[in-house]
């Protein structure tokens, strides 16, 4: 069973390198771009089932490709969403580090911590995603760069994903990359692409630069 992952669109919050965690935001221009890219190359795969996170950026994603595919079942699941920062949202990294120091605190004391985060994505995988297999042949998950980042880095400290020498994560996919894992058994995964952006015609300026960064020395990438 394949699992395809599409990080949302662009969003200015993502062009201001602000943090959105789980504010509702909506793509920018970029974005809504991206989002008819994804959907073009989407079409030329046979896909299932979509799940989607219900926050409007990730539904703008996929609303391309449910126009040309209407037939093809999407639910909108409140576990897709992204981190919730608490009232680290809509601000910077840097404004977030001198607010943790000032304030002599870590990520953890706002909003969801990274235990709780890693905990509903594992409960999502394994009673959701997982139950799948033997059902269906693909299925598309549109979701947020942290959500991804934190599944492919927990269920390779779990021994169960396999990440090939070729595929290096330097931390969140892109916005509207596709990021696939294979899935063999309950235990056995692999992953077959991370943050690929080959399918999207914007320029490499427009998609440069959008990764998350790593706070903290933090496991997860938020």
């Amino acid at each position: 069973m394949l699992i395809l992952f599409v990080r949302h669109g662009e969003t200015d919050f993502n062009r201001n390198g602000r943090i959105q965690g789980s504010l509702d935001t909506s793509l920018n221009d970029v974005g809504y771009k991206q989002a008819i890219d994804v959907s073009n190359y989407l079409c030329t795969m046979k896909i299932d089932k979509i799940l989607c996170s219900d926050l409007l950026r990730a539904k703008q994603t996929i609303e391309p490709f449910l126009r040309k595919k209407p037939n093809i079942h999407c639910q909108y699941f409140p576990e897709l969403q992204e981190n919730c920062m608490g009232t680290l949202s809509g601000l910077t990294w840097d404004e977030i580090k001198i607010k943790l120091k000032q304030e002599k605190t870590s990520l953890d004391d706002y909003g969801e911590s990274k235990i709780e985060f890693i905990q509903r994505i594992m409960n999502f995988w394994e009673n959701v995603i997982l139950p799948m297999k033997g059902c269906v042949s693909t299925i598309l998950v549109v979701t947020h760069g942290g959500y991804i980042a934190t599944l492919v880095n927990q269920l390779s400290k779990l021994g169960f994903l396999n990440i090939p020498e070729n595929i290096v994560i330097t931390g969140s996919p892109k916005n509207c990359s596709i990021s696939i894992i294979n899935v063999f058994n309950k235990s056995s995964y692999e992953l077959i692409s991370y943050s690929d952006v080959t399918h999207l015609f914007c320029s490499e300026e427009m998609i440069v630069g959008m990764d998350y960064k790593k706070i903290e020395n933090s496991d997860t990438f938020m």
